[in-house]
């Protein structure tokens, strides 16, 4: 009877106030023999209408008797709904309110807003009152007492904060373990970010990238490279090398080793082609290729006398002493400039081959040569040249005669020899050469002798050579 009673009051409310949602229906009612939460929480609604309490007093807020007549009817839900509003409950929605049928006050209690099994036991509201359940995370429906949460709770109260929030790679959540009060356990197995690892092909820092690949370079790649001006790389002899990745200590960080083996610009050798410069110029600036001759007198040596004769050979890019080098004098040959300064012969005395005159009998002429083979050169002994007389000079009868002009005779007194024969005249038949000697014979006819007298005493051209000579020659 007190049943059918409170569900007639209760219906005539809702009916008076037009189904406010907050309030319970007939529907809402609980079954007499079954608690409101799969956990058997008292919500007084029950109490009130058995008339009893699973836990007495304690787990009704007015800890009185369900009120009968005006009392009863007294609670409006429509208040107990806006004092719920108005208290600003935490978390959104979480709760609900109720005329409480024992009491005919406002009451409050957790929903279950993930529909499985368990109101809530995180739900508050300042200054109300509001009957908890057991479930530790109420917009989960696989949380409740004996079952796990994932967690990223540390042991100082901190929580990590994932890389795009929520574990990639290694990381991972941990798990806590929800307990029949309603609070979850101490979180454990969560796996925060770490440091990327250059060498590792796993996400160590939970970055959604795998670590080699995020590090500058990978580890032991290798890659051309040139530190050399713009332009020069294969000009020339300039060549790229090679450079290759190395990690740090720490293994966090990567860069790039030395490049080994690149060819840098230098200055060009003097070898055929050379462009170690790498400006496409080779041989630059050379005066000459290494191993090349050329003539001493060519440009740009240019030498001069003898010294241009010689050659030159070029070595480290420039012309080396030529072949034939300077003497300290000229020789006295015509024109010679052994000393190459441009000028023949100097300080010669004389040239060689050269003539000058000298002392000579009256009537001829005399000359001295010169030798010019060593410097400074000296004229020989004065030699006779010529004369414009002749003389008769018969050997070892002195004096033979005096001089004799062409074609006269000879005004000889002491060359009469016995047998009638004398030398009456000088005859010159060769110019420069001997003449012959002209002499009477026993009947008075002149005829040649070729150079021979006989039949002269002791004192006179006794079996002599009679000869006539130019100049005493």
């Amino acid at each position: 009877m007190k049943r059918a009673i409170m569900i007639g009051i209760l219906s005539a409310s809702a009916l008076a106030v037009g189904g406010c949602s907050a309030v319970l229906g007939i529907g809402d009612l609980p079954d007499p023999d079954t608690s409101l939460t799969e956990a058997g929480a008292d919500d007084g609604a029950t109490d009130a209408l058995q008339g009893t309490s699973d836990s007495g007093p304690a787990n009704d807020p007015d800890g009185g008797v369900a009120p009968t007549g005006d009392a009863a009817q007294a609670c409006d839900p429509t208040q107990c709904q806006a004092q719920l509003t108005a208290a600003a409950v935490t978390p959104a929605k979480c709760g609900e309110a109720y005329c409480d049928p024992k009491t005919g006050a406002c009451a409050f209690r957790a929903v279950d807003f993930d529909g499985d099994g368990h109101r809530g036991a995180a739900c508050a509201a300042p200054g109300l009152v509001i009957s908890k359940g057991d479930d530790c995370d109420d917009t989960d429906k696989n949380v409740y007492p004996g079952q796990s949460a994932a967690c990223a709770d540390l042991p100082d109260g901190g929580v990590v904060a994932f890389p795009g929030g929520k574990p990639v790679g290694q990381c991972a959540y941990g798990a806590k373990l929800c307990g029949t009060d309603g609070k979850f356990g101490s979180c454990a197995g969560v796996k925060p970010p770490g440091k990327v690892n250059c060498t590792s092909a796993s996400d160590n820092d939970c970055d959604g990238k795998v670590d080699n690949t995020e590090c500058s370079c990978v580890v032991n790649s290798k890659q051309a490279c040139y530190t050399g001006p713009a332009g020069t790389q294969g000009v020339g002899a300039c060549r790229a090398g090679t450079q290759t990745c190395s990690v740090d200590a720490s293994g966090t960080s990567t860069a790039w080793g030395p490049c080994v083996g690149q060819v840098l610009p230098s200055p060009d050798t003097c070898d055929l082609g050379n462009d170690n410069s790498c400006d496409g110029r080779a041989n630059y600036p050379c005066t000459c290729i290494n191993g090349r001759s050329t003539s001493c007198g060519a440009p740009p040596i240019g030498a001069r006398g003898n010294c241009a004769n010689g050659t030159a050979t070029c070595a480290g890019g420039n012309w080396g002493a030529c072949s034939i080098g300077p003497a300290v004098h000229d020789t006295c040959i015509a024109g010679n400039d052994d000393s190459c300064n441009g000028s023949a012969n100097e300080g010669c005395l004389c040239i060689n081959g050269g003539q000058r005159g000298c002392s000579a009998p009256t009537g001829c002429s005399a000359q001295q040569t010169c030798d010019g083979r060593a410097w400074p050169g000296s004229y020989g002994s004065c030699a006779t040249t010529s004369c414009n007389d002749f003389t008769v000079n018969v050997n070892n009868d002195e004096p033979c005669g005096p001089a004799c002009f062409n074609g006269t005779t000879c005004p000889w007194t002491t060359n009469v020899c016995p047998g009638g024969y004398h030398v009456t005249s000088c005859q010159v038949t060769n110019t420069g050469g001997h003449g012959t000697c002209l002499y009477d014979g026993p009947n008075g006819a002149a005829a040649n002798w070729h150079g021979q007298v006989s039949g002269c005493d002791g004192t006179h051209c006794l079996m002599q050579t009679c000869t006539c000579r130019l100049n005493g020659f």
